[in-house]
């Protein structure tokens, strides 16, 4: 597939306001002859005028590749590693080697077995494997370009949040992606886009196969990222708050 490359004329986002540690590892990467993307949120808020809490960043090397470069780093993760290169003041820049699915998918074999491996891939196939459209972006260090797999940049400009690729098999791969979405929409306050949104009510039960512990974690960063209140009323509004807590509903007389 053919990206849409966005040009630096075209787009709003500026090196000075990346953070001069993360633009350190982006031109190492570069300058070594890899792919260096600033990726994700970090991407999504610089072009909305925000300040990003954290940037992370994509590259082709692989983590041990990317030790050799950072000795300041270690790698992480048992099945989808990654690298924390360290700096003054305890900051991290996460680098990522571009994955062809998410950690959470799982393949299953001819056999019938299911296989988690960490398994690498092309930008493209790292795009696909994100969860919404504005956070599918990727910054080129190489040229200052935005590169766009998913549409997320039309759904910028249009305040919509949106899954990437089919929000039915989306969900079902991984039931969480629909607290992010919710999330995420609460975050921005964009609308979530007509399919997105009947997924969620579709598959709003689904959401207790999660393990109790991701579940948690993800409940908890909507009541700590100062946007609890709109993320509850979405929450009560899809029944998927009711999905998470049984009792609340029983509670609340719905049932």
């Amino acid at each position: 597939m053919t990206p849409t490359v966005i040009p630096r004329a075209e787009h709003p986002i500026s090196r000075k306001r990346i953070d001069e540690d993360a633009l350190k590892v982006l031109y190492r990467l570069h300058w070594h002859g890899f792919l260096a993307y600033l990726v994700g949120g970090s991407v999504r808020d610089l072009i909305l005028g925000k300040t990003p809490k954290d940037f992370d960043v994509a590259t082709n090397a692989h983590p041990h590749e990317i030790c050799l470069l950072f000795k300041n780093s270690r790698i992480i993760g048992r099945r989808f590693r990654l690298v924390q290169v360290f700096f003054k003041g305890g900051k991290v820049i996460e680098v990522s080697t571009c994955r062809s699915h998410s950690e959470f998918e799982e393949t299953v074999t001819e056999d019938g077995k299911i296989v988690r491996t960490d398994s690498f891939g092309t930008p493209e196939e790292d795009a696909f494997r994100r969860d919404i459209t504005i956070n599918g972006l990727f910054y080129n260090i190489a040229d200052f370009s935005i590169i766009d797999y998913v549409g997320g940049m039309a759904d910028l400009n249009q305040q919509v949040i949106r899954t990437i690729g089919d929000p039915n098999e989306r969900f079902e791969q991984d039931p969480v992606r629909m607290i992010r979405v919710i999330r995420h929409a609460a975050r921005t306050r964009f609308s979530i886009e007509d399919n997105t949104y009947e997924a969620i009510l579709r598959h709003r039960e689904e959401i207790r196969k999660c393990s109790p512990s991701r579940l948690r974690d993800e409940f908890l960063r909507e009541l700590k990222e100062g946007t609890a209140k709109p993320s509850l009323q979405l929450m009560l509004q899809t029944g998927l708050l009711f999905s998470l807590f049984p009792d609340l509903e029983r509670a609340l007389g719905n049932r």
